[in-house]
């Protein structure tokens, strides 16, 4: 009895694990777009769009903050030109450019094809210590990832997170799942859709959670607004996130991860494809800039001169364009304040002279 209950034990455990490993397997080269549900979003409002966007923001949710589509929309209306360029944001919480040539080629399988693709960068982005490694493990990384990007995994504490989504993809990406079949289901037998209609989906109040990459999450809050000391509340919380999380980011700061490549990439295909590139260097705080060492500007510049030479981009370093005063917390542009007055100074500095 006991020897059989072993049998019986590891048998069960194997065929769980072939399982699970087979799914992620289906998963991996057949719909990844479940595993990248923010993806999927992006992908499907581009698909709605009456016709494809003059120009497509990529990059991460201080993109999302940072750039307000209908302001950019409306002052491009305002130019003389007729008809007036649409833009479209294709950033993604979590993004940098490595998820953006994700984005990109699903777009442009579809249809999508931009004329003018402006595109996030920063030092953290396309440092040697992804900041969202973690992220990518779980929603891009496939088995092959085992083989190239290993070291970096360690590097930034996200080979644990790799394991599960490997080996029990069920449990990692159950959530998005439960929404597919539920959306499979609604779709097959409309009456159920009518007579029990999903929730509308509300935004959950608060400041986004800003995470590390290496597990961590550097608290965030927005305080009350008549509050005589937020600015200066705001002004010590990115103080703090800026030495815990940005420094981490840039120790021993080199260009590598997955994102340079891929950035590599994306140019490539861009210069292909007849696509104008703009390299947009996000907004960052004081504080956040402090941790930009003279060393790292120049590994970073040296970088960037060398990615306009060789595919012909344009480089917009809008680095110190906002003030503290304009930043919701560590990362972030206060989207009615600081979004819509960077995004008019980049569509009337930028986008329209581009254009013309």
């Amino acid at each position: 009895m006991r020897r059989r209950s072993r049998r019986a034990v590891w048998g069960w455990l194997g065929f769980f694990l072939l399982g699970q490993t087979l799914l992620g397997l289906v998963l991996d080269y057949r719909f990844q777009l479940i595993r990248f549900p923010s993806a999927a979003t992006v992908i499907e409002r581009a698909a709605a769009e009456p016709k494809s966007p003059d120009v497509i923001f990529f990059g991460s949710s201080r993109t999302q903050t940072g750039i307000v589509v209908g302001e950019a929309n409306r002052l491009l209306a305002e130019d003389t030109r007729r008809p007036a360029p649409i833009t479209f944001s294709a950033a993604v919480a979590a993004g940098d450019s490595y998820s953006a040539e994700f984005i990109f080629e699903r777009l442009l399988a579809q249809g999508t094809k931009p004329k003018w693709a402006v595109l996030e960068v920063s030092p953290e982005i396309l440092g040697a210590r992804p900041p969202f490694m973690g992220e990518h493990v779980r929603r891009q990384f496939t088995l092959e990832h085992l083989f190239t990007e290993l070291p970096a995994m360690f590097k930034a504490n996200s080979a644990w997170a790799y394991l599960e989504s490997r080996f029990t993809p069920i449990y990692t990406h159950r959530r998005q799942l439960v929404r597919t079949i539920k959306d499979a289901i609604r779709e097959q037998v409309p009456l159920v859709e009518a007579s029990n209609p999903p929730p509308t989906a509300k935004p959950i109040a608060g400041a986004a959670v800003i995470t590390d990459g290496f597990g961590e999450a550097v608290p965030t809050f927005a305080p009350p607004s008549n509050d005589p000391n937020a600015d200066e509340i705001l002004l010590a919380q990115s103080r703090a996130g800026s030495q815990r999380i940005v420094r981490r980011w840039l120790r021993n700061y080199r260009i590598g991860g997955p994102a340079p490549p891929a950035l590599e990439r994306t140019l490539a295909r861009c210069q292909a494809e007849g696509i104008q590139v703009i390299l947009m260097g996000i907004p960052a705080c004081s504080a956040h800039r402090l941790e930009f060492r003279p060393e790292i500007l120049t590994i970073y510049h040296e970088h960037i001169s060398g990615l306009v030479q060789k595919y012909g981009c344009q480089f917009v370093d809008a680095s110190e364009w906002m003030s503290d005063r304009q930043f919701g917390d560590t990362m972030h542009l206060r989207t009615e304040t600081g979004g819509k007055a960077f995004t008019a100074r980049f569509t009337r500095e930028v986008l329209i002279p581009a254009m013309k």
